[in-house]
């Protein structure tokens, strides 16, 4: 056996340091007074010097150099902090908690930092900030008067790198990396690079810039059963009688002597979920720093900072079970790994981990397609005075603003048929077409099961042929979900700090901040013409409605009357003619549903028998429509159903807020000697705010937009806008903090 050479990290280092050492001794003919060390080991001990020279409960992270703090996002560096929890998306970090609260204040040298992940709620969320334009972050656990309110859990500080930091001259730095995923099968890049100069140690500027596109394999399976409990003792239904429909009579799956035990299986509303996604991000940020001394006693400070991410969540997925409703219960033919569950009430004794149903062509699968753009600029100008005496001080300003849009597309495809036996014929307007002649009507077994890291699906084999044919298929539904936020702020504060002596209460600071912070939100449906008039079947004089909308594109949902309150007499005229005895003309949505197999949709087609690593066997060839194919949402439907479709404000989903605070905090430091080799140190101080907040919100009073056909389901309509409506709100409250730190030797704190 061939032995590799093994090196030690730190006898490496070691012998690097000498070289380094014994080169300049052999140049110079004179010892060398330092050896300056860079990279981790300095980035450690900055992050250490600041958690021991802090009066608050402070971790910190440093990179190691320019562009190089770890990791593709903030979130995945200061998962490395004690006390911080994140949680992931498509395998990154996002969402950060502190010691288990998620209600964390986010700022950038130490004002607010603005992400459009976080523009309606103080969740920090760094999914779309790139790490490598910062230089360091502190994370505080506990906070002092002087800084900002608003974190529940603790703040985190991003920090940014100051030109006057850098050597005299130009510095330059670029990185370049790639990595390719044996899922996505992509070459993904990402890099970073950084210029900057410094004239002459008086005036510098920088600029930082990281560029990624990354592809991320997101599979997952869900197959909770909270909800669905069976009970021995009702298994194959009234008098347990043998038919068509039931043809299994009650079984102790249990098989512990008795009837009745409750069971849990595992399903959600029809079976079990698997889903098969690619998740793509683009993200690039720019970092812009201008540094300059003005005199002896003044400093200018000027940050811009720029970060955007497109994201496209996009993939197939299907559900294994039976969509029909009672047939989960009366169609379950076996259960598997059959365990107690050790509760005392009736809820469910035993849970089980695998079944296997009986199902027919109601297997829902489809595609589930989701957008996100989002960006962020935050501007910081920053005047500091320093003329060596007791006083120092600031005046800052701070102008950010944010936004994201979202787009979420839902294709549901069945392999069933709309109408029952008989099928059902698109009739309106004379279309006589039917809706999937090619359903699958014969009922066969469908085994799941799920083990300790993967599950398995195992169709009876001629269902699973019938299943990989398109003519089998068609969608069910579709519809289109939207969403815009934005976010803008403005910050004036001024702070100051005196010195007052070496022992006792040291320093004195203060300060006052006025901010404006502006947030909107507005939900959005979108909307199918279907060239159809609605009109007051009592003739009460009320408007028709010609052109009516359609928001789930549904075949077989019955619509009954078009809508419901002040409304409720308008009905679906068909043809010529208006009947309102015999009205509603129409039994179902006039909205033909789309044979996956028709010319226009085939292209858009694959095969889809992969549902990655946590299926380790599924033994079926799904056709269905490719996302990478669909490109845009709305531009896609428009093809699929030939006709144009509108997005409808859904108002009880929009609405503004303007939050307008002024601040005021004075705050004591203190260092003083109890004992010999024991100090205490720390801070004391008081912070006041006053707030006023106005929200703007649309008023509604239940009914229901008259130009959607409602129908039997609410979620299919959008609520009538009656206009807008502001309040406000007037808030004051002291926040009092105490930061207390005992110092035994050089070695304890």
């Amino acid at each position: 056996m061939r032995h590799t050479p093994r090196f030690s990290r730190t006898l490496l280092s070691t012998m690097i340091a000498a070289c380094v050492a014994t080169t300049a001794y052999a140049q110079n003919n004179e010892p060398v007074e330092e050896v300056l060390v860079s990279g981790v080991r300095s980035a450690q001990e900055k992050a250490i010097d600041i958690k021991r020279n802090s009066a608050e409960i402070v971790d910190s992270i440093a990179a190691e150099d320019i562009g190089k703090l770890p990791d593709a996002t903030i979130a995945d560096s200061l998962q490395r902090v004690t006390g911080v929890q994140i949680q992931r998306s498509a395998g990154q970090g996002g969402v950060v908690s502190i010691r288990g609260t998620p209600e964390i204040l986010t700022t950038m040298n130490g004002e607010v930092f603005l992400t459009a992940e976080n523009i309606l709620n103080s969740q920090a969320n760094y999914q779309d900030v790139p790490s490598s334009l910062f230089s360091g972050s502190n994370v505080y656990k506990s906070l002092s008067a002087k800084q900002i309110e608003g974190g529940i859990g603790g703040s985190v500080d991003l920090l940014t790198r100051k030109s006057l930091t850098l050597e005299e001259g130009f510095n330059s730095a670029i990185r370049a990396q790639a990595s390719q995923g044996s899922i996505t099968e992509t070459t993904d890049p990402d890099v970073n690079g950084f210029v900057g100069f410094n004239w002459d140690g008086r005036t510098a500027m920088s600029l930082a810039v990281s560029y990624s596109d990354q592809n991320l394999s997101d599979n997952a399976i869900d197959a909770h059963a909270a909800d669905n409990v069976q009970d021995e003792s009702t298994w194959g239904g009234a008098g347990n009688e043998i038919s068509a429909n039931n043809p299994y009579p009650v079984t102790d799956f249990s098989e512990d002597g008795k009837l009745g035990d409750r069971i849990l299986i595992q399903s959600n509303w029809n079976g079990p979920q698997l889903y098969k996604n690619i998740t793509e991000r683009k993200r690039l940020g720019l970092a812009y720093n201008f540094n300059s001394e003005i005199g002896d006693a003044f400093e200018v400070n000027f940050d811009a900072f720029y970060n955007t991410m497109d994201q496209d969540a996009a993939g197939n997925y299907i559900n294994v079970g039976d969509e029909t409703a009672g047939y989960n219960r009366y169609n379950i033919r076996k259960l598997y790994g059959i365990k107690p569950t050790n509760q005392k009430d009736l809820y469910a004794q035993y849970y089980a981990t695998g079944r296997t149903i009986m199902s027919d062509g109601a297997i829902r699968g489809g595609v589930q397609s989701d957008y996100r753009d989002t960006s962020a600029n935050n501007n910081s100008l920053e005047l500091k005075y320093d003329a060596g005496g007791a006083f120092t001080g600031s005046v800052r300003y701070v102008k950010s603003q944010a936004d994201r849009t979202t787009d979420s597309l839902t294709i549901a495809q069945m392999a069933n048929s709309p109408g029952g036996a008989d099928g059902l014929a698109y009739n309106v307007n004379g279309d006589k077409r039917v809706v999937n002649p090619g359903f699958i009507s014969d009922r066969y077994p469908v085994t799941f099961q799920s083990y300790d890291d993967n599950v398995t699906v195992d169709f009876d084999p001629t269902l699973a042929a019938a299943l990989a044919k398109p003519a089998a298929w068609y969608i069910h539904s579709s519809w289109i979900e939207g969403e815009t936020q934005e976010v803008g702020l403005n910050v004036l504060r001024a702070d100051g700090n005196f010195k007052i002596a070496d022992e006792g209460i040291t320093s004195i600071d203060f300060g006052v901040r006025k901010s404006e912070r502006t947030a909107e939100r507005d939900q959005f449906s979108w909307f199918m013409p279907t060239n159809l008039t609605a009109y007051d079947s009592s003739i009460k004089g009320l408007p028709e409605y010609k052109n009516m909308l359609v928001k789930y594109h549904e075949a077989g949902y019955a619509p009954g009357k078009v809508n419901e309150g002040a409304f409720a007499n308008y009905r679906v005229q068909v043809g010529a003619t208006k009947d309102p005895e015999n009205d509603p003309k129409i039994t179902w949505e006039p909205v033909r549903g789309v044979n996956i197999d028709e010319a226009h949709v085939l292209p858009y087609l694959h095969d889809v028998s992969d549902f990655g690593a946590g299926v380790s066997s599924f033994n079926a060839t799904i056709p269905m429509i490719d996302t990478t194919k669909v490109g845009d949402h709305v531009a896609f439907m428009d093809m699929l159903y030939d006709a144009k479709h509108v997005a409808i404000n859904r108002p009880q989903f929009s609405y503004k807020v303007v939050d307008v605070t002024d601040a005021f905090y004075i705050n004591a430091n203190f260092d003083s000697e109890l004992a010999n080799d024991v100090r205490l140190s720390g801070t004391a101080g008081v912070r006041r705010i006053t707030e006023t907040i106005g929200t703007t919100k649309n008023v509604t009073d239940g009914r229901r937009d008259p130009r959607i056909i409602t129908g039997s389901d609410h979620n299919h309509s959008a609520l009538l806008d009656l206009g807008e409506a502001t309040t406000y709100v007037d808030r004051s409250y002291f926040l009092p903090s105490v930061n207390l730190n005992f110092t035994f030797s050089d070695t304890y704190k």
